[in-house]
């Protein structure tokens, strides 16, 4: 009888432990599959976040590539400015001599009729003195 209760308490504690470990593998199970969802959305999360930065790469090239394009335009303008204004100071140059000359001829003219005038006074009165 004692023999019977010896193996009555051993078959309760293996009973008792069969419990005990199917509570704890129902835990685990549980656990794991918890790990499981949160491994798939950290994955789900992590291609999303690649294929966004392989859009905004992708963007950032482009955008390299039209900055690029802006700084040629920038430098072809700059280069068509200096020239035009070259172009400008030639041209100004250009005026500022046909004034000086321009004036040059006015003054000229002005004096040539002044000696034609004088001439033409002293002929004048000259003319009417011998006319005396």
């Amino acid at each position: 009888m004692a023999q019977q209760r010896s193996v009555d308490e051993t078959v309760q504690r293996f009973e008792s432990d069969l419990t005990t470990i199917e509570t704890f593998r129902r835990q685990l199970c549980s656990e794991l599959k918890e790990a499981v969802e949160r491994r798939e959305a950290l994955a789900s999360e992590l291609a999303s976040s690649q294929q966004s930065c392989a859009q905004l790469s992708g963007r950032g090239a482009a955008a390299r590539v039209e900055i690029e394009a802006w700084r040629h335009e920038e430098s072809k303008l700059a280069g068509a400015s200096a020239r035009e204004a070259e172009v400008c100071a030639e041209l100004r140059a250009a005026a500022a001599a046909e004034v000086a000359s321009a004036a040059r001829a006015a003054e000229m003219a002005h004096e040539e009729r002044a000696v034609a005038t004088r001439a033409s006074h002293r002929r004048g009165s000259g003319g009417a003195r011998g006319d005396r």
